[in-house]
């Protein structure tokens, strides 16, 4: 890949997030049954994973176990979460989904989905599989190439 190429992907993706977290963001501010992106990501991370220890959601978000903690302890307390013990290891807990939070989460889901969806309405059923082809692609490979992926990351790909 050349460089101006390289750039220009680069800033391709970047105002395309930017603006997909805004849209978001907005969404969330105006819509109180929105949930904000820290929630959203947790949760879907949850779910990814099954039950799992709230140090490995924080290592594999690159968060420090004291915010992942809070976040668990606000979705507990929505009763989207719940903490249990880890069969393999008395002193540690694991986070799962309850019901509702699976229910949460799909309902978020296809907000955001129709909202994509609204956005790319003129595109045709091929462009919208190969950007979703692209992106999975992009996504495994960046997963694939960091240093520090975690164990949690690797079994999801």
């Amino acid at each position: 890949m050349q460089g101006t190429s390289q750039g220009a992907l680069h800033d391709a993706l970047t105002r395309a997030f930017r603006q997909l977290t805004a849209t978001f963001t907005t969404r969330s501010e105006v819509d109180p049954q929105a949930l904000r992106r820290p929630d959203y990501a947790l949760l879907a991370a949850v779910e990814r994973h099954g039950s799992v220890r709230p140090s490995d959601l924080a290592a594999a978000d690159g968060h420090d176990l004291s915010t992942v903690s809070r976040r668990v302890a606000s979705l507990e307390g929505r009763g989207w979460v719940v903490r249990e013990r880890d069969p393999d290891d008395g002193r540690a807990c694991r986070v799962a989904l309850t019901d509702e939070g699976t229910t949460r989460l799909a309902t978020e889901r296809a907000a955001r989905a129709a909202i994509v969806t609204e956005v790319l309405v003129s595109w045709s059923e091929d462009d919208v599989r190969t950007l979703t082809d692209l992106l999975e692609r992009m996504s495994d490979d960046v997963a694939a190439s960091r240093p520090l992926t975690t164990h949690l990351e690797r079994s999801s790909a």
